[in-house]
């Protein structure tokens, strides 16, 4: 039954006073769906995220993993669900691992995400400005990096990346106020007290586990994802449920604890 245990998993990131607005922002994370066909669950993890009304959603990476011929049979029932995915400042997506040529075009073509695929881009909400940069999987880190040297303290920054490893390659200040990443489905099998044994990524186990979490004076959330890994990986969820995520980023003088 775990693997189809959907949670909802909150968080909560306090944001210098330099960036404060009249409101708290909400960050609707949709991590790792990686189905092979749309079933319940899948249908059930949009509509969650969508309940919990987010500013903007982010889904970074990883949303079908199968043969061409498998994903031609089942495009058209995946973009009508994943049309329905919106929020007021938008919906952003980085491929993963998984993520096709053809899952990309069928995105372009059915929906109205943003694809970053090295990009930065930014969005108003409400008072408040957002720089989110999105990057190729496991690609040029110089995305992220150029996100952190631009100039301006007011606008609140976003790195999405499908594996929390970008984490790892920043240095100097940390001016990203979130990273946001997917990937490790929280190693999927959790043993109590240690951790996942196998989490694919080299940032610490505790963060890969999911979360949100500091590295080295930088905000990271892991999500641990909606799907399971396929094909010859085992089926299998441990102390680890699946969850779509919302982060609220609120600061310390928008009266928001």
């Amino acid at each position: 039954m775990e693997p189809y245990d959907l949670r909802v998993e909150q968080a909560t990131l306090t944001l210098p006073a330099e960036r404060a607005g009249r409101a708290p922002i909400r960050v609707g994370i949709l991590a790792d769906l990686q189905c092979e066909d749309v079933g319940a669950h899948e249908r059930n993890a949009v509509a969650t995220l969508l309940a919990q009304e987010p500013d903007l959603i982010l889904v970074p990476g990883d949303l079908f993993q199968g043969t061409p011929e498998e994903f031609a049979e089942h495009r058209k029932p995946l973009m009508e669900l994943l049309a329905t995915l919106h929020a007021p400042g938008g919906v952003y997506f980085v491929p993963g691992d998984v993520d096709t040529d053809a899952t990309i075009a069928a995105l372009r073509e059915s929906t109205d995400w943003t694809i970053l695929i090295n990009d930065v881009v930014d969005v108003q909400i409400r008072d408040r400005q957002v720089r989110i940069a999105g990057m190729a999987n496991r690609a040029s880190f110089d995305v992220a990096r150029d996100l952190e040297n631009m100039p301006g303290d007011a606008d609140v920054r976003i790195v999405m990346s499908h594996a929390p490893d970008t984490v790892l390659r920043m240095n100097g200040r940390p001016r990203a106020d979130l990273f946001v990443a997917g990937h490790t489905h929280g190693g999927q099998i959790v043993v109590p007290g240690f951790g996942p044994p196998i989490t694919l990524s080299r940032v610490p186990r505790a963060i890969a586990a999911g979360g949100l979490h500091r590295y080295e004076g930088r905000a990271i959330y892991v999500s641990r994802g909606v799907g399971l890994e396929r094909r010859q990986a085992p089926r299998v969820r441990l102390f680890c449920p699946p969850e779509v995520s919302v982060v609220t980023l609120t600061s310390s003088a928008s009266g928001t604890p």
